[in-house]
């Protein structure tokens, strides 16, 4: 019978079975933070930042809840988006 391992090791496990590991740009600096309170442009609806994720060669995508609605969290790139000071 197959004992459950206390502790994976990485170089013992199958391929399959390792999870891939995102390429993260630790010098990297997002246009907006986690938490800011930006304005979607298509909408002027004011919103604010609930995640974030680097894209390669691509702009940023972010993950925004408009304040004072009701509705899904809404994905959009960075362009899309508009700072409030």
């Amino acid at each position: 019978m197959h004992q459950a391992p206390t502790l994976a090791s990485r170089i013992q496990l199958p391929r399959r079975l390792v999870g891939r590991r995102p390429a993260v740009n630790r010098e990297y600096t997002f246009e907006f933070e986690i938490g800011q309170t930006v304005i979607l442009e298509c909408t002027q609806e004011a919103a604010r930042v609930i995640g974030r994720i680097q894209m390669v060669d691509c702009a940023d995508e972010y993950w925004i809840e408009i304040l004072d609605a009701t509705c899904a969290p809404c994905r959009v790139l960075a362009h899309q988006l508009i700072a409030t000071h």
